[in-house]
């Protein structure tokens, strides 16, 4: 259940992290819809809340806070995640697929 945070007329909606989860991601609605902003580490949680506070004040949208498992993170990045792969070190691609695979949290 999201907490709804309301700022001089601009909203946040807050879900709370499961312990599964392993990022969050803010999300700023456009009139267009939704489009993804940042996307941090959960231990920034309260960070990033702060500052979705600040900026839904000059929204017209809500602002959201979706805390993701590691393997959403993956699903949700996979592009840009795709053209680094080759780049990074071997012992780097076995952790992100044991994350992947649920075998590393």
């Amino acid at each position: 259940m999201p907490v709804h945070h309301v700022e001089n007329g601009g909203m946040v909606v807050a879900y709370e992290p499961t312990p599964q989860d392993r990022f969050v991601v803010v999300i700023i609605g456009t009139p267009a819809g939704s489009s993804d902003l940042h996307t941090v580490p959960l231990r920034r949680y309260d960070e990033v809340l702060a500052f979705a506070k600040k900026i839904a004040t000059w929204q017209h949208h809500p602002v959201t806070l979706l805390p993701i498992t590691a393997r959403e993170y993956v699903e949700r990045n996979k592009d840009s995640l795709t053209e680094l792969w080759g780049e990074l070190p071997q012992d780097v691609r076995e952790t992100a697929i044991a994350a992947y695979e649920g075998r590393y949290q």
